[in-house]
């Protein structure tokens, strides 16, 4: 990665080797210190140091040494101190609060002698307790720094080598656009959000839920009124079907529990200043490659994918008898395809206005996002029960990852407003809520959940291939970006107007250092036939073959030419040759562009070539790596054009122009140029 606070970090690193190292140290040193390691975030810092490794910022062996060392050091100090302090380190603050802390470290030596030290080191809520432990049980001094020596040893690999090949998949996707590191992070920490979320809210709520219904339903019984509402839901012993629907009116005419969502909406029809924000941002963030993965999600949530999964669910409890399971889950299927429909009817509010051509019914609430929490989270209730209760988080988080991803997807591509997704969240939780307690309270028996979830997983993976694989080439055309074209003729385009083309390449923002050098007329293809003489080649389109050569150190064969990204599009050519640097390549790219020349209407393009070398960050992992001197190869190619350059012009103001570029642009083309009496 080639940013410049990087850059400048990196530079600091080169110079202080020594001070780098000891902060690595002082991180796995504070980690394993005891008590001190409960609270400091070590494993989240040492995957940070991992990820600098793998930008170059901090050597890997050099690195992995102190922080063994510095590991090492924390269980030494924390042996001694329990050694020292024995059983009175009990009673010495803030221990003495938290007498289950050194019990969990006696029970875990108890279980596993001296093996626990070796074993504890890669254990987080034991490892700063068990060597303070192994001293207050007067461990041989000896046996317990041979085992500690050997376990921080393992250790270091093992906790920094996991970011390292983080920090090495973001160094090749920032090779392809910054764009998509935003994209890899965003996915990754919605993923990591939702495990922990669930998961401590399930611990939160559930040994308090049953407590919390007999409660309920005591109140019912005392307030025959309003009690009326929830007593079908709660009381086994009546029929809930009553008290759905009413549920269900309710919702539908009161939108109950999202008022403030729908307020949002009325007061000033979307987008409201929130949406718009967030709409501008996420379209800013599109590429080529996160466009198909959100396109196959958000097919997930279409109307035949849904219908197919609540077919086979619908089919497998009726075998199974389940009666009550499947009245509770077609209520849910029934929710799910008409409340939505019937608010959007109700409330017409507008879709964003570039998808609305292509998708021309209402906006509001979002009926893939209803969709997705509804019938994925109703299918966790129903199959939750056969998990045991350490796993029974697991159905649960992975409907909320499903239906995440699903509206994740409907405000990538610019099908919805942030308002219209929360909505249909909202409304399909309040409603999975109330069915889920009813179902719970009137089918208490569980029945091959286990079963049900992995019918249900694969009837989805299956299903939603099959359709998207059908669909993809409709869809992805369908939620393009779109963009206006602009023309101007061919002399006022070699006249000046190619300053109005692009100048940086556009990912995240301008990449400053990444020019756009060449501005083409005509069809790429002339210009492959033209170079092919000169010993350019076309790249081959990337495959996953291709990738297992960044597994190696850099050999004969090339690494695969990654694709870049400018404007949120791939390039439409891409060429290379050999330089005459070993191990450096030429790269040609061009990128189509929103203009045009008329007459005859000629598509533009933009690109530039650029040096491609290949760097081994990590033993065995070789990235291909842009260096940012564009000026020395664009002099090297402009004499291979021949008849197709047609100007070399440069800028007549400065322009601050980045290091490597002296703002020298080469037009290139098949167009004939106007004669001055034209």
């Amino acid at each position: 990665m080639d940013d410049g606070l990087l850059q400048a970090f990196i530079g600091w690193v080169a110079a202080h080797p020594g001070a780098a190292g000891l902060a690595v140290a002082f991180i796995a040193f504070t980690e394993s210190l005891v008590l001190v390691g409960l609270v400091m975030p070590g494993a989240a810092l040492l995957f940070g140091v991992g990820a600098l490794i793998a930008v170059g910022a901090l050597p890997l062996g050099s690195t992995l040494a102190w922080a063994a060392a510095g590991a090492l050091a924390g269980d030494w100090l924390s042996f001694f101190i329990g050694r020292r302090y024995e059983l009175t380190l009990r009673r010495m603050w803030p221990l003495r609060n938290h007498p289950q802390l050194i019990e969990r470290g006696l029970h875990f030596i108890n279980r596993h002698g001296g093996k626990s030290i070796f074993l504890g080191r890669f254990v987080g809520p034991v490892r700063p307790l068990l060597p303070a432990v192994a001293g207050m049980l007067r461990m041989r001094t000896w046996r317990f720094l041979l085992i500690s020596t050997l376990a921080t040893a393992l250790w270091a690999p093992v906790y920094l080598l996991p970011g390292a090949l983080f920090g090495a998949s973001l160094g090749l996707a920032s090779e392809v656009g910054g764009r998509l590191v935003m994209a890899i992070l965003i996915l990754t920490a919605m993923v990591w959000i939702s495990v922990v979320l669930v998961r401590r809210v399930y611990r939160l709520l559930q040994p308090h839920t049953v407590d919390f219904l007999n409660r309920a339903a005591v109140w019912s019984t005392r307030h025959p009124l309003l009690g009326r509402v929830t007593h079908g839901l709660i009381d086994p012993a009546r029929p809930d079907a009553g008290t759905l629907a009413a549920w269900a009116l309710m919702l539908l005419v009161a939108v109950w529990g999202f008022s403030f969502i729908l307020g949002s909406a009325l007061q000033s029809l979307p987008p409201t200043d929130l949406d718009r924000a967030l709409y501008d941002t996420l379209q800013g963030l599109r590429t080529p490659w996160v466009d198909v993965l959100m396109v196959r999600l958000t097919q997930l949530g279409d109307l035949a994918v849904i219908a197919a999964l609540a077919l086979i669910v619908t089919l497998w409890l009726s075998a199974r008898r389940r009666w009550i399971a499947c009245a509770h889950w077609l209520g849910a299927v029934a929710f799910a395809l008409l409340v939505p429909w019937l608010l959007k009817s109700l409330l017409d509010i507008p879709r964003p206005e570039a998808i609305a051509a292509f998708l021309p019914d209402a906006s509001f609430p979002s009926g893939h996002a209803t969709r997705g929490i509804t019938l994925f989270g109703f299918l966790a209730v129903l199959t939750a029960r056969d998990f045991s209760i350490a796993w029974r988080w697991l159905p649960y988080t992975a409907a909320l990852l499903i239906a995440l991803a699903i509206a994740a997807s409907r405000l990538y591509l610019g099908a919805h407003w942030l308002s219209d997704v929360l909505g249909g969240l909202t409304l399909g939780l309040i409603w999975i809520t109330v069915l889920g307690i009813a179902f719970r309270r009137h089918d208490p028996v569980a029945g091959r959940g286990r079963q049900l979830s992995a019918l249900a997983l694969a009837a989805l993976m299956v299903g939603g291939t099959l359709y998207s694989n059908h669909y993809l080439p409709r869809d992805l055309q369908r939620y393009a970006v779109q963009r206006t074209v602009h023309s101007f003729t061919t002399a006022d385009w070699l006249a000046g107007d190619w300053r109005q083309l692009p100048r940086l390449r556009h990912d995240l923002r301008l990449r400053r250092n990444h020019p756009l050098t060449l501005q083409w007329a005509g069809d790429p293809e002339r210009l492959a036939q033209q170079l092919d003489t000169a010993g350019w080649q076309t790249a081959r389109p990337l495959t996953w073959r291709d990738s297992l050569l960044w597994f190696g150190t850099a050999g004969d064969e090339p690494l695969p030419i990654l694709p870049q990204i400018h404007d949120g599009e791939h390039e439409v050519l891409t060429l290379w040759r050999h330089s005459t640097v070993p191990g450096e390549r030429l790269v040609l790219r061009l990128w189509k562009v929103p203009y045009r020349l008329q007459p005859g209407d000629i598509p533009l393009y933009v690109g530039n070539v650029s040096r491609l070398t290949e760097v081994t960050i990590l033993p065995s992992i070789t990235l291909p790596r842009t260096r940012t001197d564009f000026e020395t190869p664009l002099t090297a190619l402009l004499p291979q054009l021949g008849p197709l350059l047609l100007a070399e012009v440069q800028p007549t103001r400065p322009t601050h122009e980045p290091a490597g570029w002296s703002g020298h642009v080469g037009l290139l083309g098949t167009v004939a140029i106007p004669n001055k009496a034209d």
